[in-house]
C-alpha cells in the first residue's frame, strides 16, 4: 500500500522535472476585438507540455491530461465611448467571469485568476472579452496561461 502511494508521488514529480507543465500565450499587437468572441493570440511564450499550437488554433490552450491547474488571464482595452458606469468583462473558458466599472474613456486592464481547479483532458481553454455599451474595440495587449499542480488533490 506504501509503495502505491510512493509510486504515485514519484509520478508527479516525474511529470515536473524537468519543467512544470504550464503554457502562456499572447496578443502584443493592437487588435480589434468583439463582445463575446474569442481573442486571437499572436505568440506562445512558452509551451512545456504541448498544451498549445497557435499555427492550427491561436486561440486555445488545450489541457492534454486531466489533473489540477491554476489559470490565469489578462486583458488592456480603450474604451472610447467616454460613457461612464459600463462594465468591461472577461472570462477564461466555460468559467466564471471578472468584472471592472469603466469611469469613462481611457485604457483598462482587467485580470482574472483561479488558483486550483480539476480540468479534464481535452478541456479549451479561451478568452473572451466584454465591454457593455460596445460591441467591438481595441485590445493592445492579453494574454492567458495555465499551470500544472498534480495529477490528484493528495498524492
Amino acid at each position: 500500500a506504501i509503495d502505491s502511494i510512493f509510486d504515485r508521488c514519484e509520478a508527479g514529480l516525474n511529470r515536473a522535472y524537468p519543467a512544470i507543465p504550464a503554457a502562456k500565450m499572447r496578443q502584443t499587437e493592437p487588435t480589434q476585438v468583439f463582445n463575446s468572441r474569442k481573442i486571437p493570440f499572436s505568440e506562445v511564450t512558452f509551451d512545456s507540455a504541448g498544451f498549445t499550437n497557435i499555427d492550427a488554433d491561436p486561440y486555445t490552450i488545450t489541457i492534454p491530461r486531466t489533473g489540477r491547474y491554476s489559470l490565469c488571464g489578462f486583458i488592456e482595452e480603450v474604451d472610447a465611448s467616454g460613457g461612464a458606469g459600463a462594465q468591461s468583462v472577461i472570462s477564461v473558458g466555460f468559467l466564471e467571469q471578472n468584472s471592472i466599472l469603466v469611469l469613462g474613456a481611457g485604457t483598462y486592464r482587467n485580470s482574472v485568476y483561479w488558483p486550483v481547479m480539476d480540468l479534464q483532458e481535452g478541456t479549451e481553454i479561451q478568452l473572451f472579452p466584454f465591454l457593455s455599451g460596445q460591441s467591438q474595440r481595441t485590445i493592445f495587449e492579453a494574454s492567458m496561461a495555465v499551470y500544472w499542480h498534480s495529477d490528484v488533490i493528495r498524492p
